[in-house]
């Protein structure tokens, strides 16, 4: 029969491995979760460009269609941003090929609005289409902060704006709308859960 001393050095010892058998995990999650390793792959999953932080679009919206941005009611926006004073055959190509991205969405597609910028007076590519107005310079400016992440030149930009107003999202000329609709629902998934 070992001596008791003996007995209580050994009962320490196994509470000790067994605490640190609880703590060690905890420790190591939150070592992993401050960023001091960087374990997270270097990919991307969205097909746009990810624009951070996101461009707001409210300043250059004429006063009339701020009040009704569908972000004021919680909605994502799909938005064409046609860069010209008239929306042309191309134009409304886009503007087809957007709404057929939202539709796809199916019962989401409650939760996204479809809309066109364009400068003043354009008239938009349909007749009930939602149409948001920026004076020439304001176009100019929005265009020149949206080249900033991607220099490219681009007669109509697709973007995706937030439910917040920013534009967070921005696609190449004639992109890929399996690509646009996928961001889509990850999109909207993820901000199922978040609110």
């Amino acid at each position: 029969m070992p001596p008791p001393a003996d007995s209580a050095r050994r009962g320490r010892w196994v509470i000790l491995v067994v605490f640190g058998l609880f703590l060690l995990p905890v420790l190591l999650a939150w070592w992993m979760a401050s960023g001091r390793l960087n374990w997270l792959p270097g990919g991307h999953a969205n097909y746009g460009m990810l624009i951070t932080p996101a461009i707001a679009l409210d300043p250059w919206l004429e006063a009339a269609d701020r009040a009704r941005l569908p972000h004021r009611y919680g909605a994502w926006t799909l938005a064409l941003i046609e860069n010209g004073a008239a929306c042309g055959a191309d134009c409304a190509e886009a503007w087809d090929r957007l709404w057929r991205v939202r539709e796809a969405l199916q019962v989401d597609k409650l939760r996204v609005t479809a809309a066109v910028i364009l400068e003043s007076g354009a008239a938009p590519p349909e007749a009930g289409a939602l149409k948001l107005t920026l004076s020439p310079r304001a176009m100019q400016e929005l265009q020149q902060a949206l080249a900033r992440p991607d220099p490219a030149p681009v007669k109509d930009r697709l973007v995706i704006i937030d439910y917040q107003g920013g534009i967070i999202l921005l696609y190449p000329s004639h992109p890929d709308m399996s690509g646009v609709l996928n961001d889509l629902k990850r999109l909207l998934r993820a901000s199922r859960t978040v609110s």
